[in-house]
């Protein structure tokens, strides 16, 4: 990705079907055979590894999270570009913070994610 407001547009599409519950617009983001790492993939009691492969895992793990309990909705904080991708840091879903990259296959949808908590948020550009 290399087009700061294509990765906002992408950025805000992940924490609006997010925070909205809508699994369908939620896997539209991601390619057929994305994987996904996370430390919250332990959540569902079949899965021993921190990643899964494929749509079907998703729409489990995207499952278990939100029927673990209600969560408070998650905030974009900041978007960051990298070669073929972007960093998302968000507050709020699943944790106090979070850092989310993204690797984009050449239609723009998630082909690698991995999300791990974070304490502090990078410092803004700006700043």
């Amino acid at each position: 990705m290399n087009h700061v407001l294509e990765a906002i547009r992408l950025a805000d599409r992940w924490v609006d079907a997010w925070n909205r519950r809508d699994l369908l617009g939620l896997l539209a983001l991601y390619a057929d055979g994305s994987e996904f790492h996370s430390p919250f993939v332990t959540l569902m009691p079949s899965v021993r590894d921190a990643s899964i492969k494929g749509k079907a895992a998703l729409t489990a793990h995207f499952e278990a999270s939100w029927a673990v309990g209600p969560r408070e909705k998650m905030a974009l904080e900041d978007v960051r570009l990298s070669e073929g991708g972007m960093t998302l840091y968000v507050r709020g879903g699943c944790a106090p913070r979070m850092e989310m990259e993204f690797r984009l296959d050449g239609a723009g949808r998630i082909a690698w994610s991995k999300s791990c908590l974070t304490q502090d948020l990078p410092t803004p550009r700006s700043a």
